[in-house]
């Protein structure tokens, strides 16, 4: 494991498993206190002795960045390096004769490949029968059919969204119940 991996897995460790209180609608009791365990992603729950390793890559910049021109976005100053940002953007390499700046050197980031499959894979497994209820806590609209899965199979599925969204998609409830909170 990496050395952020490795502080992570500390972190874990240190802070689960955590009690939690669930506000219950439609039942007598106004609160329902849960147990909640958290581990870093790196096996499936099905196999969880075989490791997937090198899931954290650099990534160069991403395809589907828009650039506007700098008149667009209101500026007027002619020594404003935003034409030759656009420029750089667009062709990936530096418009300045002899330099030799591409723009993976510059625009890069970090993405952590493969989780989603592994989780939707684990939300489906439990649900077979190893877990009444699951939770899951991603804002993420993929993890919607294997919610949907999830709730099919009769298992109740919490789902927490680290930050409000009032454009997400929903589906049909049916099959077990599923709760959605922000966080």
């Amino acid at each position: 494991m990496t050395r952020l991996a490795q502080t992570v897995v500390v972190e874990l460790q240190r802070d689960f498993p955590a009690l939690i209180r669930l506000p219950m609608q439609h039942t007598p009791e106004k609160y329902r206190t849960v147990s909640i365990s958290a581990e870093l992603a790196r096996s499936l729950l099905q196999e969880p002795n075989h490791h997937l390793f090198n899931t954290y890559r650099r990534k160069g910049k991403p395809k589907n960045v828009r650039i506007e021109a700098s008149t667009v976005v209101g500026c007027a100053d002619t020594d404003c390096v935003l034409p030759l940002m656009k420029k750089l953007l667009r062709t990936g390499k530096c418009p300045k004769p002899g330099c030799e700046v591409a723009v993976g050197d510059l625009v890069y980031r970090h993405e952590q490949k493969i989780v989603d499959t592994m989780l939707s894979c684990d939300l489906i497994y439990a649900a077979g029968g190893r877990a009444e209820h699951i939770g899951l806590v991603s804002g993420d609209d993929d993890f919607l059919p294997p919610l949907r899965t999830v709730l099919l199979a009769g298992t109740t599925a919490l789902r927490f969204h680290p930050t409000p969204n009032y454009q997400r998609a929903s589906f049909p409830q049916g099959g077990a119940t599923l709760i959605e909170k922000d966080l």
